[in-house]
């Protein structure tokens, strides 16, 4: 598959994002009592699990369902006969504190793009109107890609990215032109699918103390996520053209998500941990190791979200960048894109 370097990713994706559920298995428990060691040993396995590692699967998809926003229709619907291009998105669940100050506390990554191929049906002139709607003021986009995930985005990450998408863009307003351009209101619907596969190497530390006696976790932890997204978005959007050049837009969307995310546990896996446990104090004597069990998280079967974005138009270019921001969760997502119309 094609190695696309996006270094915009380099940027998003600080700290560590990737992570999996962990047991801890006593092996010995030496001159240390069961009373004293076995809690010991729960509270450093809740430590290593709570907060962060609960939420990385519903956040991953979560991120998967937020990637697939904005790349597969072009907000700025002033096409002539069709258009191609290339975009890309990112997702990010933000996690609880729903924070861009601090992405490493985020729960969840998601990748989608695709090369987009336009077309607007005017020219099928034989098309009919159903209801309200009238195909011929529609245009209809195709957007495909198959990656592997660029080896600078992030030490130890590895994997790929598959996606698909349909979308059909109708007028409802129509557009009025003057210094100012207004485009009108447009409603697109469509769907998006996306497989997303992952492999991390996640550097874990972790601390746990009880009754006196101490344990710490430290080293490496090979972790494989499998995302899959489908979902059908249905939005509304509009936009003003200033300044030759210069096109502004915004909309919302609701969005039906079928999106879950699962690690993948092999024997292979936990031969491949890397990460003593040490105990002191009261708990001196005893052993354990860590393990990786399957874990699986599913995306918000319906969201809500608002978008903003800009466009800018060099005779043919169109040049792209787009913000979303879900208000039934804390995901977010940026994209951006660039296409050539006729």
């Amino acid at each position: 598959m094609k190695k696309i370097t996006v270094i915009f990713f380099a940027v998003m994706l600080t700290g560590s994002i990737f992570a999996g559920q962990i047991k801890i298995e006593i092996t010995s428990y030496g001159p240390v009592s069961s009373s004293i060691l076995n809690p010991l040993v729960d509270q450093l396995a809740t430590n290593i699990n709570t907060g962060f590692l609960d939420s990385y699967m519903k956040g991953m998809s979560n991120a998967a369902v937020a990637a697939t926003r904005g790349t597969g229709v072009d907000y700025v619907p002033n096409m002539g006969l069709f258009t191609v291009g290339f975009g890309m998105g990112i997702g990010i669940d933000l996690g609880e504190d729903g924070s861009l100050d601090d992405l490493s506390k985020a729960t969840g990554v998601g990748v989608y793009g695709g090369f987009l191929l336009g077309l607007n049906l005017k020219i099928l002139t034989f098309l009919p109107e159903i209801g309200p709607i009238d195909l011929k003021k529609s245009k209809f986009y195709v957007n495909v890609l198959s990656m592997d995930i660029p080896p600078d985005i992030k030490e130890n990450l590895t994997g790929s990215v598959s996606t698909f998408g349909m979308h059909l863009q109708n007028k409802i307003i129509d557009p009025v032109m003057g210094k100012v351009k207004w485009y009108g209101v447009d409603v697109s619907t469509g769907m998006d699918y996306s497989l997303q596969k992952y492999h991390y190497v996640y550097s874990l530390k972790e601390t746990a103390n009880y009754s006196g006696a101490g344990a710490s976790i430290q080293g490496s932890i090979p972790l494989d996520a499998e995302v899959k997204a489908f979902t059908i978005p249905i939005e509304a959007s509009t936009s003003i053209g200033l300044l030759w050049i210069l096109n502004i837009y915004a909309g919302a969307g609701v969005d039906w998500n079928i999106a879950s995310a699962k690690s993948i546990i092999s024997t292979e896996s936990n031969a491949n941990i890397n990460a003593p446990i040490t105990f002191s104090g009261g708990a001196a004597g005893a052993s354990a190791k860590a393990s990786l069990y399957p874990d699986e998280g599913n995306a918000d079967t319906m969201d809500l979200r608002l978008f903003v974005g800009t466009q800018l138009d060099f005779s043919i270019l169109k040049l792209d960048v787009q913000y979303q921001r879900n208000i039934t969760n804390n995901a977010m997502a940026v994209n951006f894109g660039t296409r050539i119309n006729w």
